[in-house]
């Protein structure tokens, strides 16, 4: 296997990775997507720590809704 074709292998495993995370149906789903991201060394830390935020922007998000819901 060449390099280019080693590189274009390690490209699509991260980009099915990142997919994943987009098409998660659920908070868990996403910390499970995230989970694998974390462990890839081909992402770097900084785009690791983005989708963290995000994630947990949206888990701080969905507990004020069930805040909100669990007062109404």
């Amino acid at each position: 296997m060449t390099e280019s074709e080693f590189n274009l292998k390690k490209t699509n495993l991260v980009l099915r990775m990142i997919n994943d995370l987009a098409n998660a149906s659920d908070l868990s789903s996403l910390v499970e997507s995230y989970e694998k991201i974390a462990a890839c060394e081909d992402i770097s830390q900084e785009v690791k720590n983005i989708i963290y935020t995000v994630i947990s922007n949206m888990q701080t998000i969905e507990e004020l809704i069930q805040e909100s819901e669990d007062l109404v």
